[in-house]
């Protein structure tokens, strides 16, 4: 009978356990993005300058961080709430459109994508107001630049720009900060060349505004002196009028054998304006011109004055400049012919012709370069005949008849 129950209650056992309340089965938690919008700029919104975009994000995990987006470029991430993004537009051109989009991203790893918003950038009505350059002056030591003062209450700084010409590239001298600083000064300078200036006028947001450019005033040539005839008593004493000009910088007094002052030389420079007088020795004719330079190097030239003066020959005095021709035919001259002939370099015609000359042919007679007459014929004149005759180019009659000269006729002669 034992044997009959066992069985039994191992049914029964069975049967109890498999009504029993079974164990809960786990339910997995549902995943929750962060929720994120941007609440402004609205879309499609015009701005300007440095606009804030401001963004609205929640999670019930909470915020990890937030990352800004233009035109598909990350641009800035914000690991604080509230979540915002200062956005400078001045560097985009003028009605472009840009794409905006904000991605959130909670402590668990789930991230969440903004819709976009697009905007319009028009930074045209946002310049500083600019301002005018008022004058451009100087001094013998000073260039003043001189403008109007900005008046935009997001002032930032003016920039004083400089180029040599007006199309040129344009440097820039110095900023200014102090929006009540409305000039700039120069003390290096050349007011003798164009020298151009703007003003350009920064705001806080970076944009600006440049001026109309201005030049001085280019510097007048000095006011040229006056060369007055030269005097003589052994030498030549050279005077001139004083130069009265503010920015009056030296006197140089030229010397030139020729009318035109070709090949000249600087005799005398000095840096008083009142030192109107030089005095050199006398030699041979030369001209003469002053030349009036200011502190910058602008230069005026005088009139042309000739150093004439009179030498004695046989008794006789002639001037250099007005003895054009000397005509001494049968006037009993004798001894030799002085050197000092060669001096009146004016003399076209020489006519020394029955005298009682002796000696030699001076050399000097080489010097009469403006000769076209020269006779010497019937006198007694000796020795070879210079062949520095050969520099008289302009000689059309040569008379040497009558006289005892030796030696050969020297090539030179065909010059």
């Amino acid at each position: 009978m034992f044997k009959r129950i066992k069985p039994l209650l191992l049914l029964i056992g069975l049967v109890i356990w498999s009504c029993a309340t079974p164990p809960p089965v786990a339910t997995p938690t549902p995943i929750i993005s962060p929720t994120v919008s941007i609440l402004s700029p609205v879309n499609n919104q015009t701005i300007n300058e440095i606009v804030t975009v401001v963004v609205e994000t929640k999670d019930n995990d909470g915020i990890d961080k937030v990352e800004f987006y233009i035109d598909d470029s990350l641009v800035f991430t914000d690991l604080e709430s509230f979540y915002e993004y200062q956005w400078n537009t001045i560097q985009y051109e003028d009605d472009s459109k840009h794409t905006v989009k904000v991605i959130s991203y909670d402590l668990s790893g789930h991230s969440t994508i903004s819709e976009p918003n697009v905007y319009v950038i028009d930074n045209s009505t946002s310049h500083p107001q600019g301002v005018n350059i008022i004058s451009v002056s100087y001094t013998v030591t000073e260039m003043t630049i001189a403008w109007e003062g900005a008046t935009d209450q997001d002032f930032k700084e003016y920039k004083v720009l400089y180029s040599s010409i007006e199309g040129g590239d344009k440097d820039t001298l110095i900023s200014y900060s102090d929006k009540s600083r409305t000039t700039h000064i120069l003390t290096d300078f050349d007011p003798a060349q164009e020298n151009w200036f703007w003003v350009d006028v920064l705001d806080i947001y970076g944009l600006s505004t440049l001026s109309g450019g201005m030049t001085n005033e280019i510097d007048d040539a000095p006011i040229s002196s006056d060369l007055y005839p030269i005097s003589h008593n052994d030498e030549f004493q050279i005077m001139w009028s004083k130069n009265n000009n503010n920015d009056f910088g030296s006197y140089k007094l030229y010397q030139s054998f020729s009318e035109d002052m070709s090949n000249q030389i600087l005799v005398y420079e000095t840096n008083y304006r009142t030192d109107t007088t030089f005095v050199l020795s006398v030699d041979v004719l030369k001209y003469y011109q002053l030349v009036v330079e200011d502190i910058w190097g602008i230069q005026s030239k005088s009139n042309i004055e000739i150093g004439d003066y009179e030498i004695k020959i046989w008794g006789e005095y002639y001037s250099i400049v007005n003895t054009i021709e000397l005509n001494l035919i049968e006037n009993q001259l004798t001894g030799n012919i002085p050197p000092e002939i060669g001096i009146l370099t004016n003399l076209t015609g020489l006519f020394l012709s029955y005298n009682y000359l002796q000696g030699e042919i001076p050399s000097e007679i080489g010097n009469l370069i403006n000769l076209t007459e020269l006779h010497l014929g019937h006198n007694g004149l000796q020795g070879e005949i210079p062949p520095e005759i050969g520099n008289l180019v302009n000689l059309t009659h040569l008379s040497l008849w009558d006289n005892e000269l030796t030696g050969s006729i020297p090539p030179e002669i065909g010059n």
